[in-house]
């Protein structure tokens, strides 16, 4: 690598008025000696969109340096998690991921009648749901669908028995007309380098085309979560991962509310999904400001317990997703990239990894917490932009980053 610069093209396209002012303001507190340009072909470090990359300079000019790693499947396709793992757990069973993530099953379907076909291959589940039939609800196993490539909470789904899980995937096939499956189809990239937590107008009921997602998690359902006044919530953490690779946990997280009081899947009403689902995109265009708190400001008990144990989750997830899937996860020297993982806390304050994404929604923290977002843009630029462009100079992590876990990858 050579040595500081005495001028970097910098090419941002981010896409959002909420965050490229911050991602700018961060980059121009740096003291690099930065020169922001309009064309990707004159630019040696990109801060943008996965599809306004140009991945080619990136592979051929080692001194170029992007806001994302080119393949990590193994981490943000819900399926693709799961497998990684199951591999790890298979060589690692003591690892902190085998209470910290739930049991789940991958369903593959194209369309609504296929799913006893799709149940025969995964037998287990389907035992599993054909026990319950013959139980009362609250004496059940509940169940949560994900289809595998989205995110938003588009397509997610409550249940417990087969016939429950065929009609919600027959209500898919009917949902939408012709020209909202056009409106939604999109290329693999657009919909899996996203966390699209943008809802589509037009979907209010927030349904999926199946044979363009196909693939599907079925996960087990946490059944005693912790609740912030009388609703669920998330945990949002920001997680850079820099070069092949370290990973470093922003010690400002997020909890994200549910829009409505909890009410047990097992109720003698319908599910109502704003009661289950805590992601806020489904809440409408702006939550309320009691839809997202700090972290560290809320009434959650033993919150060092629960971080150490988010910390260690994440390093163990991105050992086991650099060892065991090196195909679908290739770090890069000259790359890093902000991810939004997701984490559940149960009443025994057992965390529980729900998923990873990637381009994280950040106007989903609300102008009263937008600072954090501008603290986590200029704890990346110090810790990741800094140090590869003047790599002479001795450089400390941001002190608002905590290591999670240091890893040589080599071969790419």
């Amino acid at each position: 690598m050579s040595s500081f610069k005495d001028t970097i093209p910098v090419y941002v396209n981010y896409g959002d008025p909420y965050v490229e002012p911050k991602i700018k303001n961060a980059l121009l507190e740096s003291g690099l000696s930065l020169k922001f340009v309009d064309s990707r072909a004159d630019a040696n470090l990109f801060w943008a969109q996965y599809e306004d990359i140009d991945f080619d300079k990136l592979y051929h000019d080692p001194e170029t340096l992007a806001c994302s790693y080119v393949i990590r499947k193994a981490l943000i396709r819900k399926e693709y998690l799961w497998n990684t793992v199951v591999y790890y757990l298979a060589k690692n069973p003591g690892s902190i991921l085998k209470k910290a993530v739930p049991e789940a099953f991958s369903l593959e379907l194209d369309y609504a009648e296929f799913l006893d076909d799709s149940l025969m291959e995964s037998y287990e589940l389907r035992q599993e749901l054909e026990k319950n039939e013959d139980l009362e609800p609250q004496q059940r196993k509940w169940y949560i669908l994900k289809p595998s490539m989205c995110d938003g909470a588009q397509g997610i789904r409550i249940f417990s028995t087969i016939e429950e899980l065929q009609s919600i995937f027959d209500s898919f096939d009917e949902a939408l007309s012709d020209e909202d499956e056009s409106n939604d189809s999109s290329s693999e990239n657009v919909v899996e380098n996203a966390d699209s937590s943008r809802v589509n107008d037009r979907n209010p009921e927030n349904k999926i085309v199946i044979h363009q997602i196909r693939h599907f998690l079925v996960q087990r359902y946490i059944a005693n979560p912790l609740l912030l006044n009388n609703r669920k919530f998330h945990i949002r953490a920001y997680v850079l991962a820099v070069g092949g690779l370290s990973v470093y946990l922003f010690k400002d997280m997020l909890c994200l509310l549910a829009r409505d009081e909890y009410e047990s899947p097992h109720a003698d009403t319908k599910i109502n999904l704003y009661s289950h689902l805590s992601n806020t995109c489904i809440q409408g265009g702006s939550p309320r400001e009691s839809s997202v708190q700090a972290f560290w400001n809320s009434s959650i008990k033993n919150k060092d317990k629960v971080f150490d144990s988010i910390v260690q989750t994440l390093g163990d997830v991105f050992e086991a997703a650099s060892t065991t899937q090196r195909i679908h996860f290739q770090p890069l020297n000259n790359s890093f990239e902000i991810f939004g993982v997701d984490f559940m806390i149960d009443e025994t304050d057992q965390v529980h990894l729900l998923e990873v994404n990637a381009f994280p929604d950040f106007r989903q923290t609300g102008d009263e917490l937008s600072g954090l977002v501008e603290k986590l843009f200029k704890s990346v630029v110090q810790t990741a932009i800094v140090p590869f462009f003047n790599p002479k100079v001795k450089h400390e992590p941001s002190p608002d980053l905590v290591l999670a876990r240091e890893l040589k990858i080599y071969g790419f």
